[in-house]
């Protein structure tokens, strides 16, 4: 899960500073994505930008 601007893995922070964006200063219209790509990684998209590799090995299906 993105918080803030950082990753969290079963509710502990996993990496501090993730991407470009910090998600308490997005406004209204702005938009989020998540993909997990065929290799099984999570990817956010903010406003249509790729933000990077957010996790590992997830599972199937992901369910959001």
């Amino acid at each position: 899960m993105m918080s803030g601007c950082g990753i969290l893995t079963n509710g502990k922070g996993t990496r501090r500073e993730y991407g470009q964006f910090n998600l308490d200063e997005l406004s209204e219209g702005d938009h989020i994505g998540l993909v997990r790509k065929s290799n099984g990684h999570l990817h956010y998209f903010i406003n249509g930008m790729d933000q990077g590799m957010a996790s590992a090995n997830a599972p199937t299906p992901v369910w959001g």
